[in-house]
């Protein structure tokens, strides 16, 4: 036993409230889990710099769990305006892990470094490819069900992860994003999730050629960025019967990102367009009903990105982009926008 050990100091009890003060790994062929039958709440101790780190299984069920300042008695909450980076504990799930969180509270998690964003599902760590290719070649996968994360740094953040179910939960006051599935992450579903406050960035973003995925049913407002947003060759999304409102940005805005389906979506009251829609093709746009945005029901476009000052940092080569755009929209209603339908330049447009 730790005490056995002289190591008491590691974990710290009070009834059913849990103090972690070192990182937990949980090993390949080992689970790990956390239930509301023996925990109520876990503290991950910023000052000691603990952390959840899963490559094997990892079960979270009716608990909450938030990172904790010892130094000030109470959750490492972060502003967005902040320019310091501050640790604070994170859980992340490295290639071949399974992550199932349900039901529970998740609060204060995750900061700005790789891969220690808040939840995060990721391919890695890379030494793995070297110690074992046949395990590096699963992805990490998950479920997150019915759970509210609360000031997280990022709320929910893959790269390189396949198959993983985000349904039924809430994202609020998160510091740069609600959800981020990012980099060749394939085969998502994000259904009926609330996300709003979030308070640098967007409430929902799929980026960089996370493909073949769907939004469904998820509610996003009063983000400082948009609501919703497909981005950087992310292609094959279904966009279905979401609701965005009260969004600082857009409604619903598409960048380089072709082969996309926005269907029966409601789109309203966004200080900018109800959907902005540049340098991308083959778009279907069907049954919407956009009402209220301050700019244009939908913006479409093409741009030079090359000659654009705000993409100077960008690489082209991992983000490439043609200057080309076409869209399709059917059977939609737009009602008290700033502009119902603004396109130029652009090349394809069947309205």
């Amino acid at each position: 036993s730790l005490r056995a050990q002289g190591l008491d100091d590691y974990i710290t009890r009070d009834g059913m409230n849990y103090l972690i003060r070192r990182p937990i790994f949980v090993d390949h062929g080992a689970t790990f889990i956390l239930s509301g039958h023996e925990i109520e709440e876990l503290k991950l101790s910023q000052e000691s710099g603990a952390f959840l780190v899963n490559a094997g299984e990892m079960y979270i069920a009716d608990i909450k769990l938030s990172s904790w300042s010892e130094k000030n008695k109470q959750l490492a909450y972060m502003k967005g305006n902040s320019k310091k980076r501050v640790f604070r504990p994170y859980i992340t799930g490295w290639s071949a892990s399974k992550t199932f969180i349900a039901g529970s509270e998740l609060s204060g998690l995750g900061y700005s470094n790789a891969k220690s964003y808040g939840l995060s599902l990721t391919w890695g760590p890379k030494q793995l490819k070297e110690l074992d290719k046949k395990r590096a070649a699963h992805r990490p996968t998950g479920i997150i069900v019915d759970n509210s994360f609360y000031n997280a740094y990022y709320g929910f953040y893959s790269y390189e992860a396949d198959d993983v179910i985000v349904v039924g939960n809430e994202y609020k006051d998160n510091v740069i994003y609600g959800i981020d599935p990012h980099d060749r992450s394939e085969r998502l579903i994000f259904g009926y999730n609330t996300a709003y406050d979030s308070q640098k960035k967007h409430g929902i973003i799929i980026s960089r050629e996370v493909n073949d995925s769907f939004l469904v049913g998820n509610i996003s407002f009063d983000n400082k960025g948009a609501g919703l947003m497909i981005d950087r060759e992310s292609i094959n999304t279904m966009i279905y019967g979401n609701t965005a409102f009260g969004n600082k940005q857009d409604g619903l805005t598409l960048f380089e990102s072709d082969c996309n389906i926005i269907a029966s979506n409601h789109l309203l009251n966004n200080k900018k367009a109800g959907v902005r829609i540049r340098n991308s093709i083959d778009l279907g746009m069907f049954y919407n009903h956009v009402e209220g945005n301050k700019k244009a029901g939908v913006a479409a476009y093409t741009v030079d990105l090359l000659s654009n000052a705000a993409q100077e940092t960008r690489d082209f080569d991992l983000d490439p982009f043609h200057e080309v755009g076409a869209a399709s929209i059917v059977g939609n209603t737009f009602t008290q926008n700033g502009t119902g339908i603004y396109a130029e330049p652009i090349n394809s447009l069947l309205i």
